[in-house]
Protein backbone atom coordinates (compact mmCIF):
# COMPACT_ATOMS: atom_id res chain seq x y z
CA UNK A 1 0.00 0.00 0.00
CA UNK A 2 1.93 2.87 -1.23
CA UNK A 3 0.87 6.88 0.30
CA UNK A 4 2.57 9.51 -1.76
CA UNK A 5 3.59 13.20 0.15
CA UNK A 6 4.76 16.11 -1.16
CA UNK A 7 5.68 19.01 1.57
CA UNK A 8 4.21 22.53 0.49
CA UNK A 9 4.09 25.96 2.32
CA UNK A 10 0.77 27.93 1.78
CA UNK A 11 0.49 31.70 1.66
CA UNK A 12 0.58 31.91 5.97
CA UNK A 13 3.79 30.11 5.56
CA UNK A 14 1.79 26.87 7.12
CA UNK A 15 3.37 23.51 5.88
CA UNK A 16 1.20 21.18 3.91
CA UNK A 17 1.21 17.71 2.45
CA UNK A 18 -0.55 17.26 -0.61
CA UNK A 19 -2.07 13.90 -0.87
CA UNK A 20 -1.39 12.34 -4.70
CA UNK A 21 -3.25 9.31 -3.33
CA UNK A 22 -5.47 8.94 -0.35
CA UNK A 23 -5.35 5.05 0.68
CA UNK A 24 -7.44 3.88 4.05
CA UNK A 25 -6.95 0.24 5.07
CA UNK A 26 -5.34 -1.96 7.30
CA UNK A 27 -1.55 -3.12 7.21
CA UNK A 28 -0.67 -5.94 9.17
CA UNK A 29 -2.72 -5.19 11.96
CA UNK A 30 -2.32 -1.27 12.39
CA UNK A 31 -4.82 1.40 11.00
CA UNK A 32 -3.67 4.22 9.74
CA UNK A 33 -5.72 7.20 9.08
CA UNK A 34 -5.06 10.71 7.50
CA UNK A 35 -6.90 13.25 8.58
CA UNK A 36 -8.22 15.47 5.17
CA UNK A 37 -8.41 19.16 5.75
CA UNK A 38 -10.48 21.77 3.83
CA UNK A 39 -9.29 22.14 0.22
CA UNK A 40 -7.29 25.40 -0.93
CA UNK A 41 -5.92 27.14 -3.17
CA UNK A 42 -2.57 28.28 -3.14
CA UNK A 43 -2.26 32.21 -3.55
CA UNK A 44 -0.31 32.82 -6.89
CA UNK A 45 -0.65 29.69 -8.45
CA UNK A 46 -2.89 27.37 -10.78
CA UNK A 47 -2.64 24.53 -8.90
CA UNK A 48 -5.46 23.44 -6.76
CA UNK A 49 -5.62 20.14 -4.35
CA UNK A 50 -6.51 18.46 -0.89
CA UNK A 51 -4.22 19.18 2.23
CA UNK A 52 -3.43 17.14 5.58
CA UNK A 53 -1.83 18.45 8.08
CA UNK A 54 2.01 17.36 8.81
CA UNK A 55 1.29 14.01 10.41
CA UNK A 56 3.27 13.61 13.26
CA UNK A 57 6.78 12.18 14.67
CA UNK A 58 5.34 9.24 16.06
CA UNK A 59 3.50 8.71 12.88
CA UNK A 60 6.38 9.22 10.55
CA UNK A 61 7.97 6.80 12.73
CA UNK A 62 5.44 4.18 12.68
CA UNK A 63 5.21 4.30 8.71
CA UNK A 64 9.17 3.94 8.51
CA UNK A 65 9.08 1.18 10.55
CA UNK A 66 5.94 -0.37 8.67
CA UNK A 67 7.65 0.31 5.13
CA UNK A 68 10.68 -1.95 6.81
CA UNK A 69 8.78 -4.55 7.51
CA UNK A 70 7.16 -4.83 4.56
CA UNK A 71 10.21 -4.27 2.72
CA UNK A 72 12.80 -7.16 4.68
CA UNK A 73 9.43 -9.38 4.36
CA UNK A 74 9.45 -9.20 0.75
CA UNK A 75 13.62 -9.79 0.34
CA UNK A 76 13.49 -12.46 2.25
CA UNK A 77 10.32 -13.73 -0.16
CA UNK A 78 12.06 -13.33 -3.22
CA UNK A 79 15.49 -14.70 -1.80
CA UNK A 80 13.71 -17.80 -0.73
CA UNK A 81 11.48 -18.18 -4.27
CA UNK A 82 15.41 -17.99 -5.92
CA UNK A 83 16.63 -20.36 -3.89
CA UNK A 84 13.90 -23.00 -4.49
CA UNK A 85 14.43 -21.79 -8.68
CA UNK A 86 17.84 -22.49 -8.46
CA UNK A 87 17.73 -26.05 -6.77
CA UNK A 88 14.98 -27.02 -8.96
CA UNK A 89 17.17 -26.32 -11.74
CA UNK A 90 20.11 -28.24 -10.63
CA UNK A 91 18.41 -31.34 -9.87
CA UNK A 92 17.17 -31.22 -13.27
CA UNK A 93 20.47 -30.37 -14.77
CA UNK A 94 21.66 -33.21 -12.62
CA UNK A 95 18.80 -35.72 -13.85
CA UNK A 96 19.39 -34.91 -17.19
CA UNK A 97 23.50 -35.65 -16.89
CA UNK A 98 22.77 -38.61 -14.93
CA UNK A 99 20.07 -40.09 -17.89
CA UNK A 100 22.69 -39.45 -20.57
CA UNK A 101 25.38 -41.19 -18.96
CA UNK A 102 23.21 -44.20 -17.75
CA UNK A 103 22.10 -44.41 -21.51
CA UNK A 104 25.94 -43.83 -22.52
CA UNK A 105 27.45 -46.78 -20.38
CA UNK A 106 24.85 -49.17 -21.72
CA UNK A 107 25.37 -49.07 -25.26
CA UNK A 108 28.83 -49.56 -25.15
CA UNK A 109 28.36 -52.51 -27.89
CA UNK A 110 28.25 -49.73 -30.97
CA UNK A 111 29.06 -46.34 -29.24
CA UNK A 112 30.71 -44.20 -31.78
CA UNK A 113 33.79 -42.21 -30.54
CA UNK A 114 33.48 -39.25 -27.89
CA UNK A 115 34.81 -36.37 -28.25
CA UNK A 116 35.54 -33.27 -25.66
CA UNK A 117 34.19 -29.77 -26.06
CA UNK A 118 37.43 -28.66 -26.55
CA UNK A 119 38.02 -30.73 -29.18
CA UNK A 120 35.11 -29.67 -31.48
CA UNK A 121 36.24 -26.04 -31.24
CA UNK A 122 39.35 -27.26 -32.72
CA UNK A 123 37.79 -29.36 -35.52
CA UNK A 124 35.82 -26.68 -36.12
CA UNK A 125 38.44 -23.88 -35.97
CA UNK A 126 36.42 -22.26 -33.26
CA UNK A 127 32.94 -22.62 -34.51
CA UNK A 128 33.75 -20.51 -37.74
CA UNK A 129 32.11 -22.30 -40.29
CA UNK A 130 28.28 -22.32 -39.90
CA UNK A 131 26.15 -24.70 -42.34
CA UNK A 132 23.08 -24.11 -40.88
CA UNK A 133 20.32 -23.23 -38.08
CA UNK A 134 17.27 -24.46 -37.19
CA UNK A 135 15.11 -25.15 -34.03
CA UNK A 136 17.74 -28.25 -32.83
CA UNK A 137 20.67 -26.21 -32.82
CA UNK A 138 23.56 -25.25 -35.18
CA UNK A 139 25.22 -27.14 -37.39
CA UNK A 140 29.24 -26.53 -38.27
CA UNK A 141 31.94 -27.57 -40.94
CA UNK A 142 34.46 -29.05 -39.44
CA UNK A 143 38.08 -31.36 -40.35
CA UNK A 144 39.32 -33.94 -38.69
CA UNK A 145 43.14 -34.62 -37.98
CA UNK A 146 42.77 -37.89 -40.86
CA UNK A 147 41.52 -34.42 -43.04
CA UNK A 148 37.82 -35.68 -43.56
CA UNK A 149 35.02 -33.38 -43.43
CA UNK A 150 32.27 -33.25 -40.71
CA UNK A 151 29.58 -32.04 -39.73
CA UNK A 152 29.02 -30.90 -36.43
CA UNK A 153 25.55 -30.66 -34.52
CA UNK A 154 25.83 -28.35 -31.80
CA UNK A 155 22.64 -28.97 -29.90
CA UNK A 156 20.72 -26.06 -27.82
CA UNK A 157 21.54 -26.48 -24.13
CA UNK A 158 17.76 -25.58 -23.92
CA UNK A 159 16.48 -29.25 -25.70
CA UNK A 160 14.85 -30.05 -22.46
CA UNK A 161 15.38 -33.90 -20.79
CA UNK A 162 17.95 -35.00 -23.33
CA UNK A 163 15.83 -37.06 -25.18
CA UNK A 164 16.58 -35.94 -28.77
CA UNK A 165 20.42 -36.48 -27.71
CA UNK A 166 19.77 -40.04 -26.48
CA UNK A 167 17.45 -40.35 -30.00
CA UNK A 168 19.81 -39.60 -32.12
CA UNK A 169 22.36 -42.26 -31.01
CA UNK A 170 20.00 -44.54 -30.41
CA UNK A 171 19.16 -44.30 -33.98
CA UNK A 172 22.00 -43.53 -36.20
CA UNK A 173 24.34 -44.97 -33.71
CA UNK A 174 23.76 -48.40 -34.31
CA UNK A 175 22.65 -48.01 -38.05
CA UNK A 176 24.63 -48.29 -41.31
CA UNK A 177 23.16 -48.46 -44.60
CA UNK A 178 24.11 -46.16 -47.86
CA UNK A 179 20.94 -44.19 -47.46
CA UNK A 180 20.98 -43.26 -43.80
CA UNK A 181 23.88 -40.16 -42.58
CA UNK A 182 26.28 -41.63 -40.23
CA UNK A 183 27.50 -41.22 -36.76
CA UNK A 184 31.03 -40.92 -36.06
CA UNK A 185 30.54 -39.15 -32.87
CA UNK A 186 29.42 -37.22 -30.25
CA UNK A 187 30.19 -34.53 -27.64
CA UNK A 188 28.45 -34.48 -23.40
CA UNK A 189 30.18 -31.85 -21.54
CA UNK A 190 28.25 -30.37 -18.83
CA UNK A 191 24.99 -28.40 -20.62
CA UNK A 192 26.84 -28.64 -24.36
CA UNK A 193 25.62 -31.76 -26.19
CA UNK A 194 26.61 -31.92 -30.10
CA UNK A 195 26.91 -34.83 -32.49
CA UNK A 196 29.63 -35.15 -35.30
CA UNK A 197 28.41 -36.69 -38.67
CA UNK A 198 29.68 -37.13 -41.89
CA UNK A 199 29.58 -34.12 -43.88
CA UNK A 200 27.39 -33.86 -47.00
CA UNK A 201 29.01 -31.82 -50.04
CA UNK A 202 25.40 -30.69 -51.53
CA UNK A 203 23.79 -30.39 -48.42
CA UNK A 204 20.63 -30.79 -48.11
CA UNK A 205 17.41 -31.99 -50.74
CA UNK A 206 15.24 -28.91 -50.07
CA UNK A 207 17.55 -26.18 -51.77
CA UNK A 208 17.09 -28.27 -55.04
CA UNK A 209 13.35 -28.27 -54.78
CA UNK A 210 12.56 -24.64 -53.73
CA UNK A 211 14.95 -23.21 -55.00
CA UNK A 212 14.30 -20.77 -58.67
CA UNK A 213 18.11 -20.53 -59.82
CA UNK A 214 20.34 -23.12 -61.42
CA UNK A 215 20.39 -25.51 -58.87
CA UNK A 216 17.52 -27.33 -59.91
CA UNK A 217 18.14 -31.43 -60.58
CA UNK A 218 17.29 -33.34 -63.42
CA UNK A 219 14.17 -35.23 -63.27
CA UNK A 220 16.51 -38.26 -63.37
CA UNK A 221 18.07 -37.71 -60.59
CA UNK A 222 15.75 -36.21 -58.86
CA UNK A 223 13.80 -39.57 -59.09
CA UNK A 224 17.24 -41.66 -58.12
CA UNK A 225 17.10 -39.40 -55.15
CA UNK A 226 13.66 -40.24 -54.60
CA UNK A 227 14.27 -43.84 -54.86
CA UNK A 228 17.50 -43.70 -52.78
CA UNK A 229 15.42 -42.13 -49.31
CA UNK A 230 12.60 -44.68 -49.88
CA UNK A 231 15.58 -47.51 -49.12
CA UNK A 232 16.55 -45.67 -46.59
CA UNK A 233 13.48 -45.53 -44.96
CA UNK A 234 13.08 -49.19 -45.51
CA UNK A 235 15.87 -50.54 -43.95
CA UNK A 236 14.42 -48.22 -40.50
CA UNK A 237 11.44 -49.81 -40.89
CA UNK A 238 12.70 -53.57 -41.59
CA UNK A 239 16.18 -54.02 -41.47
CA UNK A 240 16.94 -53.78 -37.78
CA UNK A 241 16.60 -55.44 -34.88
CA UNK A 242 14.10 -52.25 -33.82
CA UNK A 243 12.04 -50.97 -36.24
CA UNK A 244 12.71 -46.89 -36.07
CA UNK A 245 10.03 -44.75 -36.95
CA UNK A 246 11.70 -41.62 -38.11
CA UNK A 247 8.35 -38.70 -37.20
CA UNK A 248 9.97 -36.00 -39.24
CA UNK A 249 10.87 -36.93 -42.85
CA UNK A 250 10.82 -33.94 -44.76
CA UNK A 251 12.98 -32.78 -47.49
CA UNK A 252 15.23 -30.61 -45.30
CA UNK A 253 16.78 -33.53 -43.77
CA UNK A 254 17.45 -35.44 -46.60
CA UNK A 255 21.49 -34.89 -47.04
CA UNK A 256 22.87 -35.34 -50.36
CA UNK A 257 26.63 -36.47 -50.94
CA UNK A 258 29.09 -35.71 -53.61
CA UNK A 259 27.31 -38.01 -56.06
CA UNK A 260 23.89 -37.01 -54.80
CA UNK A 261 23.15 -39.90 -53.28
CA UNK A 262 20.83 -39.30 -50.66
CA UNK A 263 21.06 -39.71 -46.76
CA UNK A 264 18.22 -39.85 -43.94
CA UNK A 265 19.13 -37.70 -40.93
CA UNK A 266 18.05 -35.82 -38.40
CA UNK A 267 16.22 -38.49 -35.78
CA UNK A 268 15.93 -36.10 -33.03
CA UNK A 269 12.27 -37.61 -32.81
CA UNK A 270 12.53 -40.98 -33.77
CA UNK A 271 11.10 -43.49 -31.97
CA UNK A 272 11.89 -47.43 -31.79
CA UNK A 273 9.83 -50.01 -30.98
CA UNK A 274 9.80 -53.93 -31.83
CA UNK A 275 9.56 -55.11 -35.03
CA UNK A 276 6.26 -57.70 -33.99
CA UNK A 277 4.44 -54.55 -32.71
CA UNK A 278 1.84 -53.13 -35.06
CA UNK A 279 1.29 -49.91 -33.50
CA UNK A 280 2.95 -47.65 -31.03
CA UNK A 281 1.98 -45.06 -28.09
CA UNK A 282 2.79 -41.35 -28.14
CA UNK A 283 1.78 -39.19 -25.42
CA UNK A 284 1.56 -35.73 -28.16
CA UNK A 285 1.90 -35.41 -31.69
CA UNK A 286 5.61 -35.10 -32.98
CA UNK A 287 6.96 -33.89 -36.52
CA UNK A 288 6.55 -31.12 -38.69
CA UNK A 289 3.12 -29.07 -40.13
CA UNK A 290 2.54 -30.16 -43.46
CA UNK A 291 4.05 -33.42 -43.21
CA UNK A 292 2.62 -34.87 -40.23
CA UNK A 293 -0.10 -37.76 -40.89
CA UNK A 294 -3.59 -37.09 -39.63
CA UNK A 295 -3.69 -40.47 -36.95
CA UNK A 296 -1.05 -38.12 -35.27
CA UNK A 297 -4.01 -35.61 -34.66
CA UNK A 298 -7.12 -37.86 -35.15
CA UNK A 299 -7.79 -41.01 -32.85
CA UNK A 300 -10.43 -42.29 -34.82
CA UNK A 301 -8.94 -42.55 -38.26
CA UNK A 302 -6.43 -45.03 -37.11
CA UNK A 303 -3.45 -45.97 -34.65
CA UNK A 304 -0.15 -44.36 -35.15
CA UNK A 305 2.27 -46.92 -36.59
CA UNK A 306 5.58 -46.88 -39.56
CA UNK A 307 2.93 -45.57 -41.91
CA UNK A 308 3.02 -42.16 -40.67
CA UNK A 309 6.53 -41.94 -42.08
CA UNK A 310 4.69 -43.44 -45.36
CA UNK A 311 2.57 -40.45 -45.37
CA UNK A 312 5.40 -37.89 -44.74
CA UNK A 313 7.33 -39.80 -48.06
CA UNK A 314 4.11 -39.02 -49.57
CA UNK A 315 3.77 -35.29 -48.93
CA UNK A 316 7.54 -34.88 -49.91
CA UNK A 317 7.19 -36.42 -53.41
CA UNK A 318 4.66 -33.44 -53.65
CA UNK A 319 6.74 -31.07 -53.32
CA UNK A 320 9.05 -32.55 -55.70
CA UNK A 321 6.60 -32.85 -58.06
CA UNK A 322 5.34 -29.39 -57.46
CA UNK A 323 8.38 -27.89 -57.06
CA UNK A 324 6.57 -25.81 -54.39
CA UNK A 325 6.24 -26.41 -50.54
CA UNK A 326 3.10 -27.97 -49.37
CA UNK A 327 1.90 -25.04 -47.55
CA UNK A 328 1.95 -22.04 -49.32
CA UNK A 329 0.72 -19.06 -47.87
CA UNK A 330 0.78 -17.07 -51.29
CA UNK A 331 -0.34 -18.54 -54.13
CA UNK A 332 -2.39 -17.49 -57.39
CA UNK A 333 -5.45 -19.33 -56.78
CA UNK A 334 -7.58 -20.31 -53.36
CA UNK A 335 -7.87 -23.78 -54.69
CA UNK A 336 -4.04 -24.50 -54.51
CA UNK A 337 -4.04 -23.39 -50.56
CA UNK A 338 -4.38 -27.38 -49.99
CA UNK A 339 -1.62 -28.80 -52.38
CA UNK A 340 -2.49 -32.42 -52.67
CA UNK A 341 -6.30 -31.56 -54.48
CA UNK A 342 -4.51 -28.53 -56.53
CA UNK A 343 -2.55 -31.66 -57.96
CA UNK A 344 -5.58 -34.19 -58.20
CA UNK A 345 -7.12 -32.11 -60.05
CA UNK A 346 -4.44 -30.70 -62.13
CA UNK A 347 -3.59 -34.92 -62.82
CA UNK A 348 -7.18 -35.68 -63.51
CA UNK A 349 -7.41 -32.44 -65.90
CA UNK A 350 -4.09 -34.00 -68.02
CA UNK A 351 -2.26 -30.68 -66.76
CA UNK A 352 1.14 -31.10 -66.95
CA UNK A 353 1.43 -28.91 -63.25
CA UNK A 354 2.67 -26.37 -65.24
CA UNK A 355 5.64 -27.84 -65.86
CA UNK A 356 7.66 -27.17 -68.86
CA UNK A 357 9.96 -29.17 -71.57
CA UNK A 358 9.50 -32.63 -70.18
CA UNK A 359 10.45 -35.10 -72.39
CA UNK A 360 8.94 -38.65 -72.88
CA UNK A 361 10.91 -40.04 -70.26
CA UNK A 362 10.63 -37.28 -67.98
CA UNK A 363 6.82 -37.43 -68.27
CA UNK A 364 6.86 -40.98 -66.77
CA UNK A 365 8.30 -40.04 -63.75
CA UNK A 366 6.46 -37.50 -62.65
CA UNK A 367 3.57 -39.49 -63.30
CA UNK A 368 4.96 -41.73 -61.30
CA UNK A 369 5.83 -40.11 -58.67
CA UNK A 370 2.24 -38.55 -58.60
CA UNK A 371 0.76 -41.61 -58.59
CA UNK A 372 2.79 -42.71 -55.18
CA UNK A 373 2.45 -40.23 -53.43
CA UNK A 374 -1.40 -40.30 -53.45
CA UNK A 375 -1.60 -43.84 -52.39
CA UNK A 376 1.39 -42.79 -49.72
CA UNK A 377 -1.33 -40.02 -48.50
CA UNK A 378 -4.55 -41.17 -48.13
CA UNK A 379 -6.32 -39.92 -45.25
CA UNK A 380 -6.45 -43.48 -43.17
CA UNK A 381 -3.06 -45.42 -42.57
CA UNK A 382 -4.75 -48.76 -43.03
CA UNK A 383 -5.24 -47.76 -46.93
CA UNK A 384 -1.34 -46.44 -47.03
CA UNK A 385 1.13 -48.80 -48.44
CA UNK A 386 4.52 -49.96 -46.60
CA UNK A 387 7.88 -49.15 -48.15
CA UNK A 388 8.67 -52.03 -49.30
CA UNK A 389 5.59 -51.81 -51.43
CA UNK A 390 6.07 -48.04 -52.81
CA UNK A 391 9.63 -49.04 -53.52
CA UNK A 392 7.81 -52.11 -56.13
CA UNK A 393 5.47 -49.29 -57.35
CA UNK A 394 8.64 -46.82 -58.19
CA UNK A 395 10.52 -49.62 -60.05
CA UNK A 396 7.60 -50.88 -61.97
CA UNK A 397 6.21 -49.80 -64.75
CA UNK A 398 3.84 -46.52 -64.93
CA UNK A 399 1.66 -48.29 -67.01
CA UNK A 400 0.73 -50.37 -64.47
CA UNK A 401 -0.30 -47.61 -61.49
CA UNK A 402 -3.47 -46.55 -61.38
CA UNK A 403 -4.22 -42.94 -59.31
CA UNK A 404 -6.14 -44.22 -56.03
CA UNK A 405 -9.68 -42.48 -56.35
CA UNK A 406 -10.10 -39.25 -54.92
CA UNK A 407 -12.65 -39.88 -52.20
CA UNK A 408 -10.23 -42.34 -50.58
CA UNK A 409 -7.21 -40.25 -50.39
CA UNK A 410 -9.35 -37.17 -48.91
CA UNK A 411 -12.07 -38.71 -47.58
CA UNK A 412 -12.26 -38.13 -43.77
CA UNK A 413 -15.12 -38.37 -40.90
CA UNK A 414 -13.72 -36.41 -37.80
CA UNK A 415 -16.91 -36.31 -35.55
CA UNK A 416 -15.94 -38.53 -33.25
CA UNK A 417 -12.40 -37.54 -33.12
CA UNK A 418 -10.62 -36.30 -29.88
Amino acid sequence: MMLRLVMMVGSNGTQFLTVGSLFLGLMYGISLYIRSNTALILRGTSIEGYFVDAPSRGVQILCVTITGIILARTLLGISCLAVLIIRKLRRRHLSVDDLIENFLQSQTNFMPIRYSYAELKRITGGFNDKLGQGGYGTVFKGKLRSGNLVAIKLLKESKGNGQDFINEVATIGRIHHVNVVQLIGFCVEGKKQALVYDFMTNGSLDKFIFSTGNNSLSWQKMFEIVVGVGRGIEYLHNGCAMKILHFDIKPHIILLDDNFNPKVSDFGLAKLYPVDDSIISLTAARGTFGYMSPELFYKNIGNISYKADIYSFGMMLMEIVGRRKNLKDSVDHSSQNYFPTWIYDQFELGENLKLEDLSENDTKIVRKMIIVAFWCIQTKPIYRPSMTKVLNMLESEDELLEIPPKSLVFSIDLSSSN
